[in-house]
């Protein structure tokens, strides 16, 4: 089972749609990028304060262990080490970024998987929230003749690219690629 945090960014737009695609997911606990590569996530993540850390702790360890005539296997452990901590934290040090950015937290979920995860949090997120369409949304709305024959309406959400597009596709078993004709 995995767990999920749901944070969405400050001013979110109006639309709900368009709210669920700003949405991030942040997944709790071990992240096996985090120990392999932990000062390659924190950059990919652009947690510069978290990198920054990093760097001083691997320092520090080094004119200590330096000082003390350690051997080289004292600071590869100290470095497994500091990957661990990187590792179990990594998640708690994006959320504490967001935070400071000003992003909020709207859920945790828990599933099998992320896609399951997006799933259970939309089901139950989407209903409550408002559904507004401003004319100069920027987007054509689609005519009669345009949907496929194929497709069926979900509760008033036209169909649309993005993540909430294909959760949405795969829940009612359409995608954005056409069907294949059967034989």
């Amino acid at each position: 089972m995995k767990i999920y945090t749901v944070h969405e960014p400050p001013k979110p737009p109006a639309d709900r749609i368009d709210r669920a695609e700003r949405l991030v997911f942040v997944r709790d606990g071990f992240d096996w990028n985090g120990f392999l590569f932990a000062p390659f996530s924190l950059l990919s993540h652009r947690l510069f304060v978290g990198f920054a850390s990093y760097v001083a702790a691997i320092v520090t360890a080094v004119l200590i262990l330096a000082s003390l005539g350690a051997d080289a296997a004292w600071l590869f452990t100290a470095l497994i080490a500091l990957h661990l901590i990187v590792a179990f934290e990594l998640s708690e040090i994006r959320r504490w970024k967001m935070g400071r950015q000003g992003w909020t937290t709207v859920g945790v979920v828990a599933g099998a998987n992320q896609n399951e995860c997006e799933r259970r949090f939309f089901d139950r997120w989407l209903p409550g929230q408002p559904m507004i369409r401003p004319s100069d949304h920027g987007r054509p709305g689609p005519t009669a003749g345009s949907l496929p024959t194929d497709t069926l309406p979900i509760r008033g959400v036209e169909p649309r690219g993005g993540r909430l597009g294909r959760i949405i596709g795969r829940a009612v078993g359409t995608s954005d690629r056409p069907r294949r004709a059967e034989p």
